[in-house]
Protein backbone atom coordinates (compact mmCIF):
# COMPACT_ATOMS: atom_id res chain seq x y z
CA UNK A 1 0.00 0.00 0.00
CA UNK A 2 0.97 3.62 -0.94
CA UNK A 3 -0.35 6.14 0.88
CA UNK A 4 -3.77 6.73 0.36
CA UNK A 5 -3.93 4.68 -2.88
CA UNK A 6 -3.93 1.03 -3.73
CA UNK A 7 -0.77 -0.42 -4.70
CA UNK A 8 -1.85 -1.98 -7.68
CA UNK A 9 -3.80 -0.03 -10.66
CA UNK A 10 -6.40 -1.77 -12.86
CA UNK A 11 -6.75 -0.59 -16.67
CA UNK A 12 -9.21 -1.61 -19.55
CA UNK A 13 -7.91 -1.70 -22.87
CA UNK A 14 -10.46 -1.93 -25.56
CA UNK A 15 -10.09 -2.79 -29.30
CA UNK A 16 -12.88 -3.99 -31.33
CA UNK A 17 -10.92 -4.81 -34.30
CA UNK A 18 -12.77 -2.96 -37.86
CA UNK A 19 -15.88 -2.14 -35.97
CA UNK A 20 -16.72 0.77 -33.87
CA UNK A 21 -17.30 0.35 -30.02
CA UNK A 22 -20.94 0.98 -30.23
CA UNK A 23 -21.17 -2.26 -31.97
CA UNK A 24 -20.88 -4.25 -28.50
CA UNK A 25 -21.75 -3.42 -25.01
CA UNK A 26 -18.66 -3.81 -22.62
CA UNK A 27 -19.17 -4.69 -18.89
CA UNK A 28 -16.03 -4.59 -16.36
CA UNK A 29 -16.69 -6.14 -13.01
CA UNK A 30 -14.91 -5.46 -10.28
CA UNK A 31 -14.61 -6.85 -7.01
CA UNK A 32 -16.01 -5.77 -3.62
CA UNK A 33 -14.58 -9.04 -1.51
CA UNK A 34 -11.84 -8.78 -0.10
CA UNK A 35 -11.46 -12.55 0.76
CA UNK A 36 -10.80 -15.34 -1.82
CA UNK A 37 -14.64 -14.78 -3.21
CA UNK A 38 -15.53 -12.61 -6.06
CA UNK A 39 -18.81 -10.13 -5.28
CA UNK A 40 -18.70 -8.35 -8.32
CA UNK A 41 -20.21 -5.16 -9.40
CA UNK A 42 -20.42 -4.64 -13.19
CA UNK A 43 -20.33 -1.24 -14.86
CA UNK A 44 -20.06 -0.33 -18.63
CA UNK A 45 -16.12 1.09 -18.73
CA UNK A 46 -17.72 3.14 -21.62
CA UNK A 47 -20.00 5.22 -19.99
CA UNK A 48 -18.51 4.69 -16.05
CA UNK A 49 -15.49 6.97 -16.37
CA UNK A 50 -15.64 10.36 -18.39
CA UNK A 51 -11.41 10.35 -18.75
CA UNK A 52 -11.35 7.23 -21.15
CA UNK A 53 -8.70 7.83 -23.94
CA UNK A 54 -10.07 6.64 -27.39
CA UNK A 55 -8.62 6.37 -30.70
CA UNK A 56 -8.57 3.85 -33.79
CA UNK A 57 -6.30 1.43 -34.64
CA UNK A 58 -3.74 4.03 -36.31
CA UNK A 59 -3.52 6.12 -33.25
CA UNK A 60 0.03 5.81 -32.15
CA UNK A 61 0.60 5.04 -28.06
CA UNK A 62 -0.20 8.40 -25.96
CA UNK A 63 -2.40 9.99 -29.00
CA UNK A 64 -5.64 9.05 -27.57
CA UNK A 65 -7.81 11.50 -27.71
CA UNK A 66 -9.86 12.23 -24.22
CA UNK A 67 -14.05 14.14 -24.66
CA UNK A 68 -14.09 17.63 -24.54
CA UNK A 69 -17.85 17.60 -22.91
CA UNK A 70 -20.34 15.56 -22.12
CA UNK A 71 -22.01 15.45 -25.98
CA UNK A 72 -18.86 14.74 -27.06
CA UNK A 73 -18.37 11.68 -24.71
CA UNK A 74 -21.77 10.02 -25.58
CA UNK A 75 -20.81 10.11 -29.18
CA UNK A 76 -17.30 8.75 -28.96
CA UNK A 77 -18.22 4.62 -29.07
CA UNK A 78 -19.89 5.15 -32.45
CA UNK A 79 -16.67 6.89 -34.00
CA UNK A 80 -13.85 4.96 -31.98
CA UNK A 81 -12.75 1.27 -32.17
CA UNK A 82 -10.14 1.38 -29.07
CA UNK A 83 -10.95 2.39 -25.49
CA UNK A 84 -8.20 2.73 -22.31
CA UNK A 85 -8.13 3.38 -19.31
CA UNK A 86 -6.75 2.89 -15.75
CA UNK A 87 -7.94 2.87 -12.39
CA UNK A 88 -7.29 2.43 -8.41
CA UNK A 89 -9.54 0.91 -5.77
CA UNK A 90 -9.60 3.78 -3.82
CA UNK A 91 -10.84 6.12 -6.39
CA UNK A 92 -14.02 7.60 -5.61
CA UNK A 93 -15.65 6.34 -8.92
CA UNK A 94 -14.79 2.51 -8.12
CA UNK A 95 -17.53 0.55 -9.47
CA UNK A 96 -19.90 0.22 -5.75
CA UNK A 97 -17.83 2.73 -4.16
CA UNK A 98 -14.30 3.13 -3.35
CA UNK A 99 -12.83 0.21 -1.43
CA UNK A 100 -10.80 0.80 2.22
CA UNK A 101 -6.70 -0.38 1.42
CA UNK A 102 -6.18 -4.07 3.28
CA UNK A 103 -2.94 -5.42 3.73
CA UNK A 104 -4.20 -9.11 2.93
CA UNK A 105 -6.48 -9.30 0.10
CA UNK A 106 -7.36 -10.73 -2.74
CA UNK A 107 -9.47 -8.96 -5.66
CA UNK A 108 -10.74 -10.60 -9.40
CA UNK A 109 -11.25 -8.46 -12.23
CA UNK A 110 -13.26 -9.23 -15.50
CA UNK A 111 -13.92 -7.44 -18.73
CA UNK A 112 -16.10 -8.82 -21.33
CA UNK A 113 -18.15 -7.77 -24.36
CA UNK A 114 -21.37 -8.51 -25.40
CA UNK A 115 -23.75 -7.65 -28.97
CA UNK A 116 -25.04 -4.59 -28.66
CA UNK A 117 -28.17 -4.27 -26.65
CA UNK A 118 -28.39 -7.58 -25.12
CA UNK A 119 -27.13 -6.45 -21.29
CA UNK A 120 -25.29 -7.81 -19.24
CA UNK A 121 -26.13 -11.63 -19.04
CA UNK A 122 -26.14 -11.50 -22.95
CA UNK A 123 -24.10 -14.51 -24.74
CA UNK A 124 -20.42 -13.29 -24.20
CA UNK A 125 -18.13 -12.76 -27.13
CA UNK A 126 -15.13 -11.87 -25.82
CA UNK A 127 -14.04 -11.61 -22.07
CA UNK A 128 -10.67 -11.44 -19.91
CA UNK A 129 -9.88 -11.67 -16.59
CA UNK A 130 -7.35 -11.41 -13.50
CA UNK A 131 -7.14 -11.94 -10.04
CA UNK A 132 -4.68 -9.90 -7.97
CA UNK A 133 -3.12 -11.20 -4.27
CA UNK A 134 -2.36 -8.54 -1.99
CA UNK A 135 0.22 -9.76 0.79
CA UNK A 136 -1.00 -13.24 1.59
CA UNK A 137 -4.29 -12.77 0.01
CA UNK A 138 -7.82 -12.57 1.78
CA UNK A 139 -9.66 -15.33 3.88
CA UNK A 140 -10.58 -17.95 2.04
CA UNK A 141 -14.10 -18.32 2.14
CA UNK A 142 -15.37 -21.11 3.97
CA UNK A 143 -16.92 -23.70 2.24
CA UNK A 144 -20.08 -24.67 5.12
CA UNK A 145 -19.73 -27.99 4.59
CA UNK A 146 -20.72 -29.38 1.19
CA UNK A 147 -18.15 -30.68 -0.24
CA UNK A 148 -17.55 -32.61 2.79
CA UNK A 149 -20.99 -34.19 2.80
CA UNK A 150 -20.86 -34.50 -1.11
CA UNK A 151 -16.88 -36.69 -0.21
CA UNK A 152 -18.76 -38.19 1.81
CA UNK A 153 -21.93 -39.00 -0.24
CA UNK A 154 -19.25 -40.53 -2.94
CA UNK A 155 -17.32 -42.63 -0.11
CA UNK A 156 -20.30 -44.16 0.66
CA UNK A 157 -21.88 -44.93 -2.69
CA UNK A 158 -18.40 -46.76 -3.88
CA UNK A 159 -18.42 -48.82 -0.52
CA UNK A 160 -21.67 -49.74 -0.91
CA UNK A 161 -20.92 -50.71 -4.33
CA UNK A 162 -17.85 -52.55 -3.02
CA UNK A 163 -19.64 -54.56 -0.52
CA UNK A 164 -22.35 -55.76 -3.09
CA UNK A 165 -19.50 -56.62 -5.46
CA UNK A 166 -17.54 -58.79 -2.65
CA UNK A 167 -20.74 -60.62 -1.30
CA UNK A 168 -22.14 -61.60 -4.95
Amino acid sequence: MEGARGSFNYEFSIDSGSSVLATYDFFIGVDQDSSAGIAYSLANPLFHWVDNSYGTSGTANGAGVEPADAAEYAAFPSSYGIAQNSQNMTFGDYPGGALPLASDATYSYELYAVASGAGAGGIRLANVGITVVIGNGGASVPDSGSAAALLGLGLAGILAMRKRAVTA
